[in-house]
């Protein structure tokens, strides 16, 4: 059997990124989870969770 000669090389120029700036939703998503945890345990009111999911900018995580 013969190996391959030909092929492509895989170079790359850019800084590997982590997965907080790979993500830029994962820690609203994080936060919004946080935020229901404590609705659904009965530490915060449903209607104040709701609040601070619509008006911070998480609804849509």
């Amino acid at each position: 059997m013969r190996q391959k000669e030909k092929g492509r090389t895989v170079t790359t120029t850019v800084a590997p990124l982590n997965r907080y700036s790979a993500k830029p939703d994962y820690i609203r998503s994080r936060l919004k989870a946080a935020i229901v945890r404590l609705a659904v345990w009965g530490l915060v009111p449903a209607n104040l969770a709701k609040w601070m999911i619509q008006h911070g900018g998480l609804s849509h995580v």
